[in-house]
């Protein structure tokens, strides 16, 4: 979760009761969402970018993964 820079110096429940406003806000009163409309072209550069920030998150934990792997069996090995 990113934090911008007003809600760093806010406390850990202040952010919980804000959160829950959200969730409990069936009527859409706390914030009006604007979806610009896109053209085809723009929606599929936007898939492809979220896709493309995907594989770099998959390759991220699998590099990941590798480390603890070869940690854990030099560990062992001691």
């Amino acid at each position: 979760m990113k934090l911008y820079p007003l809600q760093k110096n806010r406390k850990w429940w202040q952010r919980w009761v804000e959160g829950m406003g959200r969730i409990l806000d069936l009527g859409r009163g706390y914030e009006t969402w604007i979806f610009p409309s896109f053209s085809p072209q723009a929606d599929l550069e936007a898939l492809k970018e979220d896709w493309k920030a995907v594989g770099q998150d998959l390759a991220a934990a699998y590099q990941e993964f590798e480390t603890k792997i070869e940690y854990e069996s030099e560990r062992k090995r001691r």
